[in-house]
């Protein structure tokens, strides 16, 4: 018997509509599996930041390994994990995350910086440097990716470079004395002191007398031979907060000597090598500190454990002819000083030692030879 006709129809969409509810159904379940992916994976990466921040790297590879494999998509993780493998000191490992996550077509600032930083490391400097200026691209905002590039510029000797883009972006962070302090820096290298002690005063303002502002500071007016500047910071440096780094302690007594207050540098620099005795610039420094007030004693201690490090320094044949001819044992000053003038290269201060050694032979034509050696010296330095 023929089937009615409404019954072939029946028969013929039934399966249709069976396919149709199977299909969103299938959808559905697929959309709820990955929405529940991504709130699981949401969760490990929490606490692979909680493991990150708590020094746990090891334990933050895994969790975040775990939270990539849930959510694909999700970029935070994939830098988070990179810089847990910087820290457990695994470049390659760190550069497979950010590789995967670029495989993928995912981009953000953090993972270019993320990715200079892995470059550089390794010491691939230009194309870190591209990535940096990626990152600041991308976002300008971050401090870190600004402070990135110009190290990366300074590295590949583009100094000028690296000073323009810390002027140009000078006032647009908070945080202004970090940048003024690198532009300090920056400038030093260039040799444009001046500019330098600029930058770093002002650091110094914006950070309220931080000790890692004043410091370079210090030490920069140290080495202008602006002491009457550099005295009362680096003062304030040492005792403050007993900071006493040994470019500090140096600086204060070389300072201290050429103020003719060679007793306060024998103070500060004696309290210094005795807990830092490899410091050779120290001790050469107290040698001549303790000669200046006449302790010949602690002036030939200071130097003997100099010379335990290196032998024939012209530091210590320069120190050695001093202590000589103040004992006035000046055939044997006289020996010193030219076996350190033979080595070369030639000494100002040397010559003007040696002046001295044959004034007290008197020998005023040597004497006189050397005092013109040691002026042209000081207009031509060798």
């Amino acid at each position: 018997m023929k089937a009615p006709a409404h019954t072939a129809l029946f028969l013929l969409i039934g399966p249709l509509a069976v396919g149709c509810q199977t299909l969103p159904h299938t959808q559905a379940k697929q959309h709820a599996e990955q929405r529940w992916s991504e709130v699981r994976a949401r969760v490990k990466y929490q606490l692979g930041k909680q493991q990150f921040d708590g020094g746990l790297f090891q334990d933050a590879v895994s969790t975040l390994t775990e939270c990539v494999t849930l959510d694909p998509r999700g970029t935070d993780a994939y830098v988070l994990l990179a810089q847990a493998n910087l820290e457990r000191s695994k470049p390659a490992s760190a550069e497979q995350a950010v590789l995967a996550a670029r495989s993928l077509g995912l981009e953000s600032a953090d993972l270019h910086y993320t990715h200079g930083v892995i470059l550089e490391q390794r010491d691939r400097i230009d194309e870190a440097l591209v990535e940096f200026e990626r990152a600041r691209e991308l976002d300008p905002a971050p401090i870190d990716y600004l402070v990135a590039q110009v190290e990366c510029l300074v590295a590949r000797d583009r100094a000028a470079e690296a000073l323009r883009l810390l002027e140009e972006n000078m006032n647009r962070f908070d945080d202004d004395a970090t940048i003024a302090t690198l532009a300090g820096h920056v400038a030093s290298r260039l040799g444009d002191i001046e500019k330098a002690s600029a930058y770093f005063a002002r650091a110094s303002i914006s950070a309220g007398g931080d000790p890692r502002t004043l410091e370079p500071l210090a030490l920069l007016l140290a080495r202008q031979g602006r002491c009457a500047q550099a005295l009362p910071i680096l003062r304030t440096l040492l005792e403050g907060d007993g900071h006493t780094s040994g470019a500090v302690c140096r600086a204060l007594g070389r300072c201290y000597l050429s103020t003719d207050q060679a007793s306060a540098a024998v103070d500060v620099l004696a309290e210094y090598a005795a807990s830092n005795s490899q410091d050779f610039a120290a001790l050469i420094l107290l040698a001549q500190a303790s000669l200046e007030t006449g302790d010949l004693p602690s002036a030939i201690r200071a130097l003997d454990r100099a010379r335990l490090q290196r032998t024939s320094d012209p530091d210590i044949l320069l120190t050695l002819a001093a202590i000589q001819w103040r004992r006035g044992e000046y055939p044997l000053a006289a020996a010193s000083l030219q076996s350190l003038l033979e080595r070369g290269p030639e000494s100002s201060a040397a010559y003007s030692l040696l002046a001295q050694v044959h004034s007290a032979q008197n020998q005023p034509v040597e004497a006189q030879d050397c005092l013109d050696r040691a002026a042209a010296l000081q207009v031509n330095p060798r």
